[in-house]
Formats: C-alpha cells, sequence, structure tokens
C-alpha cells in the first residue's frame, strides 16, 4: 500500500516526522501508523487515497480496505486464551476479538493467558489480524514481541450531560484545571514537572495535529494537578508507585473527564512523557512505568467509565439524611446509611456485594459487613470482583440500594487505600 501512487506520500510522511529508523521494527511501526492513522490536509487518511487511485480493485477488496479505515483498533488488550491458531484478545470492557499473526505462527509469538499486550488488531471476514509490532508489558520490561473491540461507543450529547454532573463535589471542573496550552515554558519554576510538561508540548506542537494535541495536554494537565497537590513536583523524584496512585486511585476520583478513550489516551500520553523526561535526565521512569505500572493500569479506562456512569444516575441523600435518590430514579426513606470505600467481592448480572472489611482484623468478634445492592444494566460487567466503589449505601425496607457514587477504583489502587478508608 506504501508502493506504486503513495510512495511519495509515505517518504514525505518520513521527512515530516524525522524518522530514523533504527531497525526493522521501527520501519514496520511506522507503516501500520502510516496505513492506518496519517491523514492529508483535507482529513483524507491513507486507505482514502489507496482507494482512490486504483479504480480497477474488485469489490471484495474494497469492501475489506473500507472496513480497514473504519475497524482497525489500536489498544492494549489482555491475552483471554490461546486455541486452534487463534488469540482470543480481550479490551477493557472484556470484548474478545479472535486474532491472528501474519508473519508466524501464532504460537511463535510467545504469547501466554494473561499477558497484556499492546498492538493493532484489524477485522478480516470474522476474526482480526495482527497489524505492525506488538509489545508486551511485564515484569521483565517492554518485549517487543516482532513484526507481523467493537469497543463502547458512548453518546456525545448524553457524555456531555453526564459530564456537567461529574463536575460536583469533591471533582474537578475544566475552568479549575491550569490549561498547559495557554503558559509558555517559562511560565514555570525551572526543574518542575509542570516545566518539562510544557517544554514537551512545544515540541511536538508542530507535528500534532489539534485534537491530539488537546488530548497530550489535557493528560499532561492532569499529571501537573496530581503532583502539585500529592508530590512529587520534580521528575526526578517520580517513581512508579506516584504514576500508578496517580491512574488507579486520583484520576477516577478528580479529574473532570471521566471517558474510557479520555483515559485511555492519557496512559499513552504519559507513556511518550515519559520517554521524553528520560532523554532529557537520564532517567529511567519510562521503564519503571512499561514494567510496573502499565500492566496494573489495565482496568483504568473501564474503571473510569463506571464510574461515570454510576454518578450520573446515582445522587447523594438530601441534607437532612431522611431521604436518598435511589439510582431507579424514585426517591425514599431511609433507616440507615453508610458511607464509605467498599470491597467489591461478588458480582451476578446486576447485582453487586460490596464488603465493609472488619477494622480490626486482629478482633475475632469484629467480622465484615456485606451488602447486596443493583447496578443498572449499562454498569454491568464494569463492575467487577477485586474492585473498590467509594459510595454511599442506604437501607430501604430492609434492602440495601446505591445512593451516591464517588468513584470506582482498580484493583491496583488498594495499596494506596487506607484501613479507615476501608473501614
Amino acid at each position: 500500500m506504501v508502493a506504486g501512487k503513495l510512495r511519495p506520500l509515505f517518504v514525505e510522511s518520513i521527512e515530516e516526522n524525522d524518522v530514523d529508523f533504527v531497525d526493522e521494527g521501527d520501519r514496520i511501526e511506522f507503516t501500520d501508523w502510516f496505513i492506518f492513522e496519517w491523514e492529508d490536509v483535507d482529513g483524507s487518511t491513507t486507505i482514502e487515497h489507496f482507494l482512490a487511485s486504483n479504480d480497477d480493485l474488485p469489490d471484495r477488496e474494497r469492501e475489506m480496505l473500507s472496513a480497514w479505515d473504519d475497524g482497525a483498533l489500536d489498544d492494549l488488550f489482555r491475552v483471554a486464551d490461546l486455541r486452534g491458531g487463534f488469540i482470543e484478545l480481550a479490551d477493557a470492557f472484556g470484548n474478545i476479538y479472535r486474532t491472528v499473526p501474519t508473519s508466524c505462527h501464532s504460537d511463535e509469538l510467545g504469547l501466554e493467558a494473561g499477558n497484556v499486550i499492546s498492538t493493532r488488531i484489524i477485522p478480516v471476514a470474522d476474526f482480526y489480524v495482527l497489524s505492525g509490532v506488538q509489545k508486551r508489558f511485564g515484569a521483565e520490561g517492554t518485549e517487543t514481541l516482532g513484526p507481523d473491540g467493537p469497543r463502547m461507543e458512548g453518546d456525545s450529547e448524553t457524555e456531555e450531560e453526564l459530564a456537567a454532573l461529574l463536575a460536583e463535589e469533591g471533582r474537578l471542573v475544566e475552568d479549575e484545571v491550569d490549561n498547559l496550552l495557554e503558559f509558555d515554558a517559562t511560565s514555570f519554576e525551572e526543574g518542575t514537572l509542570a516545566r518539562f510538561a510544557r517544554e514537551y508540548l512545544d515540541s511536538i506542537f508542530e507535528a500534532t495535529d489539534e485534537e491530539a494535541f488537546e488530548s497530550e495536554a489535557y493528560a499532561l494537565n492532569a499529571l501537573v494537578r496530581f503532583t502539585d497537590e500529592v508530590g512529587p513536583d520534580r521528575p526526578s523524584d517520580l517513581r512508579g508507585d506516584d504514576l500508578l496512585e496517580f491512574f488507579a486511585l486520583w484520576y477516577p476520583r478528580q479529574w473532570h473527564d471521566l471517558r474510557s478513550e479520555s483515559a485511555k489516551s492519557a496512559l499513552t500520553a504519559v507513556w511518550r512523557f515519559l520517554r521524553y523526561l528520560d532523554a532529557a535526565l537520564g532517567t529511567f521512569i519510562q521503564t519503571e512505568y512499561e514494567r510496573d505500572v502499565m500492566p496494573k493500569l489495565y482496568d483504568v479506562p473501564r474503571c473510569v467509565m463506571a464510574t461515570f456512569l454510576l454518578e450520573g444516575v446515582t445522587q447523594a441523600r438530601d441534607a437532612d439524611e431522611t431521604m436518598a435518590s435511589l439510582i431507579d430514579g424514585t426517591a425514599a426513606d431511609v433507616s440507615d446509611i453508610i458511607e464509605g470505600i467498599f470491597d467489591v467481592s461478588d458480582v451476578e448480572g446486576t447485582n453487586v456485594t460490596l464488603s465493609s472489611p472488619p477494622i480490626d482484623p486482629e478482633d475475632d468478634d469484629d467480622t465484615a459487613i456485606d451488602f447486596d445492592v443493583r447496578v443498572p444494566e449499562e454498569v454491568a460487567g464494569l463492575v467487577i470482583v477485586g474492585d473498590f466503589i467509594e459510595c454511599i449505601v442506604v437501607e430501604v425496607s430492609g434492602q440495601w440500594s446505591l445512593a451516591g457514587v464517588r468513584a470506582v477504583y482498580p484493583t491496583a489502587a488498594g495499596g494506596f487505600l487506607t484501613r479507615a478508608d476501608l473501614a
């Protein structure tokens, strides 16, 4: 596809991006990006250029290429299973994609169930094909494995309406965020993470389209805001645990934009920024992020979406604490209210069991308390065993119900939740 009539566009793109191919993997990765992500000034994609310049293509091939343009997915996936030559990949929402590599047998990639990989998959018939290079994140670092779902789509108007609800007490609103787009690097103290973030954004501005640049800026905005509030504010002091706390706990609790796509973009944007920091400071924080943090952050987009949906349909009790608005929109008299952060100990459909651990685990008479609550159907599957939910539960006629949810946290947040939080 990058040969023939499209060759000049491909070469021009290499020159514009000042790409230096260290090895064949770099060339494959860039070619994959050019085919599926490059656009000209009018917004036309590589595949659209190819279709327009090849009128003699059979209808079947034209339909397949159009499907590639619309249906290619570049994401983080967990290897769910390997069977019959197929690699079954699960996205953050549990959707399963049957995939095959193009340059080797599936067994030759060395994948195992449970691995987390970054790759692009493209639709062919009733399965997907691995495209470009695959990178595996694990304890040994990031490993390039070699060359070679349907994603939940939110209604934009609904998301905007729900986003307004997220701006209530305890959540940052967009106007409160110090927008890095508006400042010069000299506005920040030398050596601070904010200063490096601004300089990084300046360095990518010319080569990044407006939408992608704003996505990068918002992601780094969140990180700068976190380090300003929690620390550290010096990049040389930044560690994997700081990034884990940022994504697993602070982000779903504080950030104003709780869309799964934004969370995924933030994970990638921070990865790119850490590469910039390593080059500038001679550190290895990107390696630590890939090795120790990325595998544990796989569920963050799912939890962000669950938080987004639950906050949109649940409200806290009223001021005198005698009434509560339940998830079905009805108001009810309550006989008991408990507020805190609870373990998700069981999930069956829309029924979720929340557990409040004993305050003193050493006390045999102090036992955990379980609450069986119901979640909306659109949230079923987004909350799983091992999550934590910061919420209010109310007792109505002997039954417990959710009346307010502040955030859903993945298992990775557990190391930052104190016993007092969970009590």
